[in-house]
């Protein structure tokens, strides 16, 4: 049967197509099973939980563990007695021994009655004998365990699981050898309400369990592992590390998105090619419109919790900036169910798949009972002339509109409603028929203008030789919801949206440090970081824009002087220091190169396109070029000028003299020509400064 995406229930590896969990199932057993932890795995609904719960005890059986794998998804009835909780558990653990052929004896002795007076302390018996006379390590893992953790019953299972341990550690005891709890809550920070009259309070005796560290969310290598098992089967011939990524830029890793959208466009999108950005967005626009569990539970969520509620229209509507502390209780709440995360120590949507459902969500709410909204469907045609849309009688309206509705209010409308009134779109840009976007990676698109249509007619035969020739104007786009930029200074064109712009500069020590590192590399100064949502274009140029992703150049990068263009804000700049005066002088080069390091991608101006860059990797080995015509190279290779020959008679016989010589691990992007070398006189005027990284 052929292999499908699956989105209910739990997936499983000879069925469904689904991310290598191979290694974070080792890491759990490494970090935690085997030093016998306990500890409790809460994540937002539909993370993956239970798939990983069911891989996990396949691992842990391959090592010979024996495992109590339960669920309190249907187990209401469990938790109406501290009997009835005792003899369920004990039916339930009885069908585990006998699914891994556990010796009779053992068994037998389980199936002894529980006592109807002390059925704690009986199943607590039990579970000593079981551990003590089965001869493997026994792991318990119970699925949604946060079904009944409101029930004092529940809290005394766990006292009783809480006592064994202890006693255990003390050697007084024998009891399972880890217990893993699951669930969207975390079991440490119970909220139990015991009474309908009584306020909740935080109460739990789980504080026996370690934080469970694990990242469960999907990385774009993670999901690359499921596209890649995908195409090797359909052949479609997309590109796996682009389609990752553009997944991963919509969903932030969220297990469930990721498959929903891959289930959508192997089976519901044929209106576009479909693994290409254009299936994937006909995908999101069917996930968006069609109602699932995920977004339902949202709902309900939200009506649950006001206060959260209000947090998220906050954020969305009025741009507010909520300093991101997890200790506080509502943004808690917003983590743990898989809204709220994170973003460079400020509260925000945690993808661009939910922030766009609690938009709609949020605006239809509103709708309704929306004077200005009811009025402009009621006129909805007059817009409308021959099938084309009259925007100067659109903006007319709007006008009208506005100053009725709103002329007598404050400036609410302005601060408060404005980001859900009005939203931009750009038109005629990349989706011209003379533009061509040639790359993208991250936050960045290269567009490549086909022809140069604004030319006099005594110029058209410059321009359409120029074509040919590959001199085309090219500009970056940058669009900040999928990541803050950092550009060259003065590189700005235009800006749409919700754009900020700071200078970057954090205090005077870092002021001073940059103005170092801007005369020693020749950079500018100041290179102004934009934050916000909108779209940011830059100035365009003939050069070729290259854009590289520093997870494949070891996280770190030395560039060629004047090259950079533009990078994610998540890299940090630093000087890079040349060993020795000959390396600068000799090479050509100044003393200084920019360096960057992290995890993103940087752009680059360069004289020569990609098709012509030699890219050559390096294992311990060394390359040594004539001339200066290394463009950029891994922050983890040692550079030096060298003679080319072994003696100075030898490499004068050989006409080459000095070379650049680049040794280690790594990799070097050269240009078939190099740079012009600097004159004597222009590396003697940098002067020498140490300066270290931009967090030292």
């Amino acid at each position: 049967m052929a292999k499908k995406f699956c989105t209910t229930g739990t997936c499983i590896p000879e069925k469904n197509y689904m991310v290598d969990l191979s290694n974070r199932i080792q890491q759990i057993i490494n970090q935690y099973i085997e030093s016998g932890q306990y500890f409790t795995i809460n994540r937002a609904r539909q993370y993956g939980k239970t798939t990983l719960l069911y891989l996990l005890e396949k691992e842990l059986r391959k090592q010979d563990y024996l495992v109590l794998s339960l669920s309190f998804e249907a187990a209401d009835e469990y938790f109406e007695s501290l009997g009835s909780l005792a003899e369920g558990l004990s039916l339930d653990i009885e069908e585990c021994l006998r699914e891994q052929n556990v010796d009779e004896k053992v068994l037998e002795e389980w199936n002894h009655s529980i006592s109807e007076r002390f059925p704690m302390r009986s199943l607590g018996t039990k579970i000593s004998n079981l551990c003590r006379k089965c001869g493997k390590k026994v792991v318990l893992m119970i699925d949604e365990v946060d079904k009944s953790s409101d029930n004092q019953i529940f809290l005394s299972f766990l006292g009783l699981l809480r006592e064994k341990y202890l006693k255990c550690q003390q050697g007084k005891d024998v009891t399972f050898h880890s217990v893993i709890l699951a669930g969207v809550y975390d079991i440490k920070t119970l909220k139990l309400k015991l009474y309908p009259q009584e306020e909740s309070k935080y109460n739990s005796p789980w504080n026996i369990a370690v934080d469970f560290n694990i990242e469960m969310s999907f990385s774009v290598s993670d999901i690359q592992t499921m596209i890649q098992e995908y195409e090797q089967e359909h052949r479609t011939g997309m590109d796996v590390k682009e389609i990752s990524r553009i997944l991963y830029d919509y969903t932030s890793g969220y297990p469930y998105l990721v498959s929903k959208i891959c289930q959508l466009l192997d089976e519901r999108v044929f209106d576009v090619q479909v693994w290409t950005r254009e299936g994937i967005l006909s995908a999101v626009k069917v996930l968006l419109k069609e109602p699932n569990t995920l977004f339902d539970d949202m709902t309900k969520k939200l009506l649950d919790h006001p206060q959260l509620k209000e947090m998220l229209q906050n954020i969305l509507f009025a741009g507010v900036d909520f300093p991101f502390k997890r200790e506080t209780p509502i943004i808690d709440l917003g983590v743990t169910f898989g809204f709220l995360k994170d973003k460079n120590g400020i509260v925000a949507v945690s993808n661009r798949i939910f922030e766009t459902q609690l938009y709609d969500m949020f605006l239809s709410e509103t709708a309704v009972n929306n004077q200005m909204y009811m009025k402009v469907s009621s006129d909805r045609n007059q817009f409308i002339v021959s099938g084309m849309l009259q925007m100067p009688l659109v903006m007319q309206k709007f006008y009208e509109y506005y100053e009725e509705i709103y002329s007598e209010k404050d400036q609410k409308f302005i601060e408060e409603t404005g980001r859900g009134k009005i939203m931009y779109k750009i038109s005629n840009f990349s989706d011209n028929d003379d533009v061509k976007i040639i790359d993208k990676s991250g936050p960045f698109e290269v567009i490549e203008y086909q022809r140069d249509l604004s030319v006099m007619p005594e110029d058209a035969q410059l321009a359409f030789f120029c074509s040919q020739m590959n001199v085309r104007k090219r500009q970056l786009k940058c669009e900040l919801s999928r990541g803050n930029v950092t550009i060259q200074s003065g590189a700005m064109q235009w800006m749409a949206g919700d754009v900020s712009a700071t200078t970057g500069i954090k205090g005077a020590g870092d002021f001073l440090s940059k103005t170092i590192r801007g005369k020693v590399t020749g950079e500018s100064v100041i290179k102004p970081e934009y934050t916000g949502d909108g779209t940011l274009v830059l100035e365009p140029t003939y050069k070729h824009i290259i854009l590289l992703d520093l997870d494949e150049w070891g996280n770190s990068i030395v560039l060629d002087d004047g090259l950079f263009l533009a990078c994610e804000s998540t890299l940090k700049q630093k000087a890079v220091r040349r060993k020795t005066f000959s390396s600068a002088f000799a090479g050509g080069e100044g003393f200084f190169n920019l360096g960057l390091k992290g995890s993103g991608v940087v752009c680059i101006e360069s004289d020569c396109p990609r098709e012509e860059l030699v890219e050559i990797t390096l294992e311990d080995d060394v390359v040594k070029i004539d001339g200066n015509l290394a463009i950029a190279w891994s922050g983890s290779l040692d550079f030096t000028v060298e003679r080319a020959g072994k003696s100075l008679l030898g490499s004068a016989a050989s006409g080459e003299g000095l070379v650049n010589v680049y040794r280690g691990t790594g990799k070097v992007l050269l240009a078939p020509v190099g740079n012009q070398a600097m004159k004597p006189q222009q590396v003697i005027e940098k002067e020498p400064v140490i300066v270290g990284d931009d967090d030292e």
